[in-house]
């Protein structure tokens, strides 16, 4: 995140040292920090970007119908990643 608070770069999973292919954690980071220090400009625009298109994305609408997510369904949601999360 930038430090407004702006995500500007996300993934689903890193594994904590590189394995099968994806970067381990610690590696994400160095290359983050890496592209911040080389140019935090285009950090920024890429921060604006990525905001916008995940409020498109996050209005609560599907196709032309509005969506509102109750309590119950934020339960399903949270409970499921609590059984699948990584606890390291």
């Amino acid at each position: 995140m930038t430090a407004d608070g702006k995500p500007f770069y996300g993934g689903t999973y890193f594994p904590p040292k590189d394995r099968g292919g994806r970067p381990g954690f610690v590696r994400v980071l160095m290359q983050i920090a890496a592209a911040y220090a080389a140019d935090e400009k285009e950090v920024q625009t890429n921060a604006d970007t990525l905001a916008a298109h995940l409020e498109s994305k996050l209005e609560g609408r599907v196709g032309t119908q509005s969506t509102q997510l109750g309590a119950p369904q934020l339960i399903d949601v949270v409970a499921h990643y609590k059984r699948v999360a990584d606890r390291e």
